[in-house]
């Protein structure tokens, strides 16, 4: 599988750098939008989320973390170094 690092713009209100980067192994873009949702889901406040993943080759794309209908992140993907 193909290992990403995930840098994340934010996540909800938090901007810590701590939580910011996620370094993951993914089998596709659902797989990598679910690993996502996991690691950005406790900061969150709402329960209605929903992760977008665009991988616009294997190794490089962009995406977006909904709340229901505001914007609750968004992020890079990159091949992991």
């Amino acid at each position: 599988m193909p290992a990403y690092r995930v840098t994340f713009d934010r996540i909800g209100r938090t901007h810590e750098a701590a939580v910011l980067t996620l370094d993951t192994e993914a089998a596709d873009a659902d797989d990598l939008s679910a690993r996502i949702y996991r690691h950005a889901r406790r900061f969150l406040g709402s329960r209605d989320v929903e992760v977008v993943v665009d991988l616009e080759t294997p190794e490089v794309g962009k995406g977006a973390i909904f709340c229901g209908m505001h914007v609750g992140g968004r992020f890079t993907v990159g091949p992991q170094s």
